[in-house]
């Protein structure tokens, strides 16, 4: 199994998520189509930074 490496983000063990530019859970629900992929992480790696 991978549980060692996946299943929770934790130091030492692979991520796959997006930083947005707020949180969607806070702002009204119109607004979730305005907010911004400020970085995306595949595998633990940084793949998309926005502004770089």
């Amino acid at each position: 199994m991978d549980d060692d490496v996946k299943g929770t983000i934790n130091p030492c063990k692979y991520a796959d998520l997006v930083v947005l530019s707020d949180d969607p859970v806070a702002i009204p629900s119109n607004s979730i189509k305005d907010l911004n992929v400020e970085m995306t992480i595949i595998g633990g790696e940084i793949v998309y930074q926005r502004g770089k």
